[in-house]
């Protein structure tokens, strides 16, 4: 599983609350980087898990989510709309 899905670029990159690496991609998934096992020990490896699929939370096509961060497991974002690409 990759952090970006096919055909899209990266939005936006982050850190959650408790230190999880976060990517958006252009397609408005959500994934996190997380350890296989759950806490990373050295038989352990890393991989992409997608999170939240922001396109079923869109009122249109022309919207679009800008993250700021993501706290206790839900994404802090501002609503774009219209096709803006950031907020105002």
């Amino acid at each position: 599983v990759s952090a970006i899905s096919p055909g899209s670029t990266m939005t936006w990159a982050g850190f959650s609350n408790d230190y999880s690496l976060m990517v958006m991609d252009s397609d408005g998934m959500l994934s996190m980087l997380a350890s296989e096992t759950g806490i990373n020990t050295s038989g352990g490896g890393w991989e992409w898990s997608p999170m939240l699929d922001t396109v079923g939370l869109r009122k249109s096509n022309d919207d679009s989510f800008w993250p700021v961060t993501c706290m206790d497991g839900k994404l802090v974002c501002v609503p774009l709309k219209g096709g803006n690409e950031h907020p105002d």
